[in-house]
């Protein structure tokens, strides 16, 4: 399986939330095991980990909690 979500339009970025919030919480729902990803914040910065998570607005990737709204701009699934 492989996705990529990317967005460069800050108007939008709410709605990309929601979007990346619903698709990662799916595969979360289906996985049987630990999930690569990759994320890219509004900074640049990016976090390479395991999808562990999806709680309080925020995605759980290896040992860090990346807030998703208005924050979130790549993430992309190995």
């Amino acid at each position: 399986m492989a996705i990529t979500l990317e967005n460069s339009d800050l108007n939008w970025l709410g709605t990309f939330a929601s979007a990346v919030e619903f698709i990662a919480k799916d595969i979360l729902s289906d996985a049987d095991e630990v999930v690569p990803v990759t994320v890219r914040d509004g900074d640049g910065n990016t976090v390479w980990g395991a999808l562990r998570a999806v709680e309080d607005g925020h995605l759980v990737v290896g040992r860090q909690r990346i807030v998703i709204a208005d924050n979130i701009t790549g993430f992309y699934v190995a």
